[in-house]
C-alpha cells in the first residue's frame, strides 16, 4: 500500500518500516499473470484488493478495501 500511497501523494514522505517488506495479498498475483487472465477472459471486470501491487490496481476497473463497522 506505501507504493499506491506515494503515488496518489508524490510530494509526501510514506514511512515504511522495512523497504523489503512483503505482503502475501500483494505476491497473490503479478500483473503478468492478471493480463494473462483478462486475455482469456476478455469483458470480465476486474476488482483488486488495495493490498495488490500499483502494476496489479492499475490493470483493474476497481479497487476495493475492507470496512470495519463503527462500534454501536
Amino acid at each position: 500500500m506505501a507504493e499506491t500511497a506515494k503515488i496518489l501523494s508524490r510530494a509526501s514522505a510514506v514511512p515504511a518500516a522495512r523497504l523489503a517488506a512483503g505482503c502475501s495479498l500483494a505476491d497473490s498475483i503479478t500483473v503478468d499473470q492478471l493480463r494473462s487472465w483478462k486475455a482469456e477472459h476478455r469483458g470480465a471486470v476486474v476488482v483488486s484488493y488495495v493490498n495488490t501491487t500499483a502494476a496489479v490496481k492499475a490493470e483493474s476497473d476497481y479497487c476495493c478495501t475492507s470496512r470495519t463497522p463503527a462500534p454501536s
